[in-house]
């Protein structure tokens, strides 16, 4: 399968160690390993990589399982800030989330703190666009109809 973060990866030799158990070694591991369990709706994995002061506030999180995510891109990364750009389909339309997150290292382990919504939008895509999942098909004639 796939690593939903990066198509050109394996998920298993990607994001699902770290899933599993693994420690990310960075922000940006973290952000995609969360990226990832959004993607295959693992809400268990995204609410226990909040940071304790955000922990409470998002324990309860739930997965819209209508919401197809589509393929993420990183803008810039920093030692506890990414950037990034997540796609996903709900209903007949596509959407970016554009991010600026914060992290934390908590007992040895990276967290997610905050993020900054630059952009949450609905997006026309150009004709022919190419599918976010990697699979060299044109969006239209693959993900748009999962």
């Amino acid at each position: 399968m796939k690593c939903p973060c990066n198509p050109n990866s394996q998920f298993s030799m990607c994001c699902e160690p770290i899933i599993l158990g693994d420690n990310a070694a960075t922000a940006e591991q973290l952000m995609r390993s969360r990226f990832s369990a959004f993607a295959t709706y693992n809400d268990d994995y995204i609410n226990k990589t909040f940071s304790s002061v955000n922990n409470l506030e998002h324990s309860n999180n739930k997965s819209n399982q209508d919401q197809q995510w589509l393929g993420l891109t990183i803008c810039s990364s920093t030692h506890d800030k990414v950037e990034f750009k997540a796609y996903y389909a709900f209903e007949t339309n596509l959407y970016v989330l554009h991010e600026v997150s914060d992290f934390v290292i908590e007992q040895g382990k990276w967290r997610y703190d905050k993020g900054v919504i630059v952009e949450h939008d609905a997006i026309k895509f150009p004709r022919n666009t190419e599918c976010f999942c990697g699979s060299g098909k044109k969006y239209k004639r693959c993900c748009l109809n999962k």
